[in-house]
């Protein structure tokens, strides 16, 4: 909600109020980064963990994700003794050439190893697994295979598949969909074995008689993985690391679609998402405010319209959506509220500014996401150029109305840290115009004409945006402010109103080549 402004004490508790607010959301994005489900924990980089379930009929224990990046991964970590089965469904991935690989690990290094490495410092080479190295590889980075829907049949493209672990003797197997805990097969999986799907094998059925519980044919005893039985080895959880990702390089051009201040509005919601898919970018950004009133309700409808996009949409919360129920629930709907990913030649962070400010955890991460050379969570070189997208700016342009963030110093550090991460724009949509702003070094585009009121004395009609990085028709790429650059990409904005044809737009190189409509 807006905190009250009249009086001093008044202040004081909307402030408090706020403040704790904004700190609840912050854990709920924590959490969905990692979750248990039947005593599995799941881990999600790059997305968001919005739903789990228990076994029901024939069908295991699941958990649903929300793909929030192009490159996105999921650990499954089993502790447990006996075989265990998993349901994993990934939503709102991007179309086109999806790599989908699979590596086991135990997750610790042995003692000898992790005394030697510690005791020889630099001096000593080491081959480990660039992304995890303090655990233990079982097996080699391989393909996998999923049930796929076609992009289309919900935000980008949805995959299925059925995760088998044993910790007890190191097995595991990987089947394509949904499949019962029957079709593991545990009876006859070696240690290391990653069998093929099995075509006789059925989907589970939810709906159907409870399957039997799996018994581990050693008895439910647990056994050590090396001696002697203290060494980290003989208790480390078995772990699965997934990845799904699309391969979008720093050279390759991007385009995508943004805009903001929806205000609940489901068919000015519906042309959008009608105009949006046929200029066929990437994937789109909502900065805030997708409901007037807070309501719940409000946000599925709205919602549901998002999700006939045939590309991946991510959103963030805006001042009228924490003011009711939305603000607390948010998770099931649009995954993380805060969060950051690259995407070819731009890092996009989009940052949860709904109590106008941002919470002391989202600030850490933004000078995180802003270091000059900082990595996410894979071991890939960071891209040339930072953006940055949320709902508040952090001053109000006309600088009476206070609609922008609640304390100006916190305001100030915010500027501050764009400033020193080099960010050429900051995408707002607190107010119902097009209106660009110059605060320090960066170019502030206020662009809220999702469906909310238009400010009658801007003249603006209702809109969104298409940004263009990296496009082939640059000719003269700005100077890059990065060390490690010697140019900036190029970043070509176009607002597109609501009605409107498609303006003419630049020429994008490799990835607009990147079939939207394709089944993987």
């Amino acid at each position: 909600m807006r905190c009250a402004r009249i009086i001093l004490w008044a202040l004081a508790l909307a402030t408090a109020g706020c403040g704790q607010a904004i700190s609840d959301r912050a854990q709920t994005n924590a959490e969905a980064g990692s979750d248990t489900v039947a005593g599995l924990t799941i881990t999600a980089r790059g997305a968001a963990i919005v739903a789990t379930g228990e076994a029901r009929g024939t069908c295991p224990p699941s958990v649903t994700i929300r793909a929030q990046s192009f490159d996105a991964r999921v650990d499954v970590q089993n502790n447990l003794c006996g075989p265990q089965a998993l349901l994993l469904t990934v939503q709102s991935l991007p179309g086109g050439d999806l790599q989908r690989t699979v590596r086991p690990f135990l997750g610790a290094v042995e003692s000898r190893v992790d005394i030697t490495r510690t005791v020889g410092g630099g001096g000593l080479s080491f081959v480990f697994d660039e992304h995890d190295p303090d655990w233990t590889a079982l097996g080699a980075e391989v393909p996998f295979e999923v049930t796929s829907s076609e992009a289309g049949a919900r935000p980008g493209v949805e995959v299925k598949w059925t995760l088998c672990t044993d910790r007890n003797r190191m097995a595991w197997r990987i089947l394509e969909g949904h499949r019962t805990a029957a079709a593991c097969r545990f009876d006859t999986v070696q240690a290391g074995d990653t069998l093929d799907d099995a075509a006789v094998d059925v989907p589970c059925d939810d709906t159907a008689d409870a399957a039997p519980a799996l018994v581990d044919p050693a008895a439910g005893a647990c056994v050590t993985y090396d001696a002697p039985e203290n060494d980290p080895l003989s208790l480390a959880p078995l772990v699965m690391r997934h990845r799904l990702r699309l391969d979008v390089t720093a050279d390759d051009c991007i385009r995508f679609a943004v805009w903001g201040n929806t205000a609940g509005d489901v068919a000015r919601t519906e042309r959008i998402v009608g105009e949006v898919a046929r200029a066929e970018p990437l994937f789109a950004l909502i900065t805030g405010d997708l409901t007037n009133n807070g309501a719940l309700g409000q946000l599925r409808g709205v919602v549901e319209k998002l999700d006939a996009l045939p590309v991946p949409w991510y959103a963030t919360l805006g001042d009228q959506d924490v003011a009711g129920t939305a603000g607390d629930d948010y998770r099931a709907e649009i995954g993380a509220s805060t969060f950051a990913f690259d995407a070819g030649p731009a890092r996009i962070i989009v940052l949860d500014s709904g109590n106008l400010g941002l919470a002391t955890d989202d600030r850490r991460a933004l000078s995180g996401w802003l270091a000059e050379g900082s990595r996410l969570w894979w071991s890939t070189p960071p891209p040339p150029t930072r953006l940055v997208f949320t709902h508040v700016p952090p001053y109000d342009p006309l600088g009476v109305r206070g609609d922008g963030f609640r304390h100006r110093p916190e305001a100030a550090a915010f500027v501050a840290s764009l400033r020193r991460g080099r960010v050429p724009l900051l995408f707002s949509s607190q107010f119902g115009v097009y209106e660009e702003q110059r605060v320090a070094r960066t170019t502030v585009i206020h662009s809220g004409g999702g469906g909310g009121p238009m400010e009658l004395t801007s003249g603006d009609v209702h809109h969104w945006l298409l940004v263009t990085v990296n496009g082939g028709d640059c000719v003269d790429p700005p100077p890059c402010a990065l060390a490690d650059q010697a140019q900036c990409p190029c970043i070509d904005v176009r607002r597109v109103d609501v009605g409107g044809p498609l303006p003419d737009l630049p020429t994008c190189r490799p990835a607009a080549a990147i079939e939207i409509g394709a089944e993987l």
